[in-house]
């Protein structure tokens, strides 16, 4: 896949997570960087989404586990590359355990066309 096409779905990835967090007006802090958006619960955690273009992955580490996920070209989402789940389904459910509030994050699976 094309780095550059591969930061563009990362980028969007990201500031579609952004603003989805931003929306439910929480206590939760995005800090975005480039390649990178921490996400500051308000129990002190953090969730931290980050490209990784050696691997052409984008990578989600959480207080339980990390994940890696890749592209699914059939279907322009992200899946993680050990359960086949997408990212979407496994933010929503790291928020649930890690920052203790229910978001259903489904709808970033849309983000890359």
């Amino acid at each position: 896949m094309p780095n550059k096409q591969f930061a563009q779905w990362v980028d969007d990835t990201l500031l579609a997570v952004e603003e989805a967090i931003e929306e439910l007006e929480t206590d939760i802090d995005p800090l975005p960087g480039p390649g990178l958006l921490k996400l500051v619960c308000e129990n002190g955690t953090q969730i931290i989404l980050s490209r990784q273009p050696a691997v052409s992955q984008l990578w989600v580490a959480a207080k339980r586990i990390g994940y890696h996920f890749d592209m699914d070209l059939d279907e322009n989402v992200w899946r993680c590359d050990k359960s086949g789940r997408t990212l979407g389904a496994i933010l929503s459910e790291v928020f649930t355990e890690q920052a203790e509030i229910s978001v259903d994050m489904n709808h970033l699976d849309q983000v890359v066309s």
